[in-house]
């Protein structure tokens, strides 16, 4: 379905692209063909256009997807059938209602257990030593994916002292609350964070530290 446009008509691009629809249409046309076989034409899947949705994302691809499915927007608190929210949303109200089966929500409670840095971390170490403690060693093996993991400013002095003995590896260091890589750094002396040391954690005006967590850098994940 791509449309393109050339000023080159005589040439090898333009030939390219024709011999690309054509490929492409008979590739889809032989899958269509050979799955088929294996469904049934009254179990073809249909988009319902009798679904109620509910979003706080108004100018948003979301809602476009939303309506080009022909599904009705509704403002009714619990009206509907999809709600696309944003998370204050979650933490204000759908920590505090009731679903039905059939209602469906973009988030989860609890969701910032898992999408949180240090919570995250938190929570896998805690997995790990309830495997432990129960016996099942090759389950808590299988958590030696996680990377050596600090939480910062609580964890400085652990840190610090296991930065000591790893002389020379490369640590990374992330903002717990912040997205799209904003805020992370890599380093391999303490003397490389001694200015986030100074603007996050002793400055007497600023007793609350934006917290971070420090892990060993993975070079060859």
């Amino acid at each position: 379905s791509v449309k393109y446009k050339t000023t080159f008509k005589n040439s090898t691009v333009n030939e390219a692209f024709k011999r690309r629809r054509g490929r492409e249409r008979k590739t889809f046309l032989k899958m269509s063909e050979y799955f088929k076989k294996y469904i049934k034409k009254e179990h073809y899947p249909t988009a319902p256009t009798s679904v109620k949705y509910k979003t706080t994302f108004k100018n948003s691809t979301v809602n476009e997807a939303f309506k080009r499915r022909q599904w009705k927007e509704t403002e009714g608190e619990l009206d509907w059938d999809i709600c696309w929210a944003d998370k204050e949303w979650t933490h204000d109200i759908f920590d505090h209602m009731h679903l039905q089966p059939t209602q469906r929500v973009n988030h989860f409670r609890n969701h910032y257990e898992l999408t949180r840095k240090d919570l995250m971390i938190k929570n896998l170490k805690r997995y790990k030593k309830l495997c432990d403690k129960e016996g099942r060693q090759e389950e808590a093996a299988s958590m030696g994916f996680v990377p050596t993991t600090y939480n910062l400013p609580g964890e400085y002095s652990l840190f610090v002292e296991e930065f000591k003995k790893a002389n020379g590896s490369v640590w990374i260091m992330k903002p717990i609350g912040r997205a799209q890589g904003k805020g992370i750094f890599l380093f391999h002396k303490l003397s490389q964070i001694s200015q986030w040391k100074n603007d996050f954690r002793w400055k007497p005006d600023n007793p609350q530290a934006e917290p971070y967590v420090v892990q060993k850098y993975i070079m060859n994940p």
